[in-house]
């Protein structure tokens, strides 16, 4: 798995309000996630965060794709 492609898809699906394929690219994630891998890196350089802010991150918003995007 890899959390940057997978996130790049998430935001890019969303962007062109493709929620299906934004909430399976969210799903995705976040069971990557609970599985404890490392998160996307959510901002590009040259504003990159550490870990903790990244997951909080990345967490938050595949909660949010998942409670508002019908499949």
């Amino acid at each position: 798995m890899d959390p940057q492609s997978t996130w790049r898809r998430l935001i890019d699906a969303y962007a062109i309000r493709d929620f299906e394929t934004a909430q399976v690219a969210a799903e995705d994630l976040q069971k990557w996630l609970q599985r404890g891998g490392f998160p996307p890196q959510i901002l590009p350089d040259p504003w990159q965060m550490d870990h903790p802010w990244n997951r909080t991150l990345a967490r938050s918003a595949c909660r949010f794709i998942l409670s508002t995007c019908d499949k």
